[in-house]
């Protein structure tokens, strides 16, 4: 059963760029004040600073100070964050607002979980109030991962290291047979934990982009440096190790970031709403065996080993 999706006003930001072609072209003239729909967002994000508690204000205070410095002076990230903009407007305008969603997408290919163990989903779901980033269209669907312990705690003792966090240097697998259409292994891991790295050249950190059906892409983030063991052409097997977790890029702590996307340009993709196959699922003392289905924040998940995953639906 899926939630109803509410009207967010939020989403009107884009009637901002009629505003800024109303400053140059004429017809549009009386519609220029329209670039102050760019401010939506940043209205809500105060909203929703003032409700939080003390801590993860200073969080949510902090990540934003860094995301501004790399966007002002950082030219990289400034260039990125361009790229990122008009690639999802145009990502949008590719889809004709029709965006791909539970209800109307049909995946072609199983995806296994890119880990071995159990992990726990830190952020991610197919509804708006469990998004990773429900406005941000190309990580819509997207999934962070981390290693918690009994006591709900994602490193041992004072955390301080990125050796204390249990998800560093864990492989990281193919999610299901393809082709390497990209990859980046050279963005340093960055070791002030809690805070994200606004010098560094690619908010994505490390990566892998993996083509395993038409339309169907696979992006693995924030990989270790230098960890990554395959080339660009490379054709990689499902279970197959591709790298190892790290905290590259725009990460505040050791985790996997996983999405599908319907392109294999990230900037120009939207996401994709995908089942997963052969899983488990822990719940308090028992685990679930899964054959097909979402994940969703806070699960505890592990691929099922004992099961055999054909490649195409």
């Amino acid at each position: 059963m899926f939630r109803s999706r509410r009207f967010n006003i939020d989403n009107l930001w884009w009637l901002g760029f009629v505003g800024l072609l109303g400053t140059v072209y004429q017809p549009l003239k009386p519609f220029k004040f329209f670039y102050l729909f760019f401010l939506l967002p940043l209205i809500s994000l105060i909203l929703k600073f003032v409700k939080m508690s003390g801590k993860k204000r200073k969080e949510l205070a902090d990540y934003c100070i860094a995301v501004m410095n790399g966007m002002f002076f950082n030219p990289y990230l400034s260039y990125q964050a361009l790229l990122h903009t008009f690639g999802q407007l145009l990502a949008i305008l590719r889809c004709k607002g029709n965006l791909p969603s539970p209800e109307n997408y049909h995946q072609k290919t199983k995806f296994s979980l890119p880990f071995e163990g159990f992990w726990t989903i830190e952020n991610g779901g197919i509804s708006k109030e469990v998004s990773h980033s429900w406005d941000i269209v190309n990580q819509r669907y997207a999934y962070d991962f981390v290693i918690k312990d009994e006591q709900g705690k994602t490193y041992k003792n004072n955390g301080k290291k990125l050796e204390d966090y249990y998800a560093f240097g864990k492989p990281i697998l193919v999610p299901a047979d393809g082709v390497v259409i990209q990859m980046r292994n050279d963005a340093a891991d960055y070791f002030n934990i809690g805070h994200i790295d606004w010098k560094t050249k690619d908010f994505r950190g490390n990566f892998v982009v993996i083509r395993h059906a038409k339309n169907e892409y696979s992006f693995l983030a924030h990989l270790k440096q230098g960890s990554i063991r395959v080339e660009v052409g490379d054709r990689v097997k499902r279970g197959q190790v591709i790298g190892l977790c790290g905290n590259s890029g725009y990460s505040t702590e050791p985790h996997l970031h996983f999405h599908v996307q319907d392109h294999p340009n990230f900037f120009l993709a939207v996401s994709l709403p995908i089942k997963f196959s052969n899983f488990c699922l822990k719940e308090l003392n028992a685990v679930k065996h899964t054959k097909c289905g979402y994940i969703v924040t806070e699960q505890q998940i592990a691929n099922n080993q004992s099961s055999e995953a054909e490649n195409v639906y």
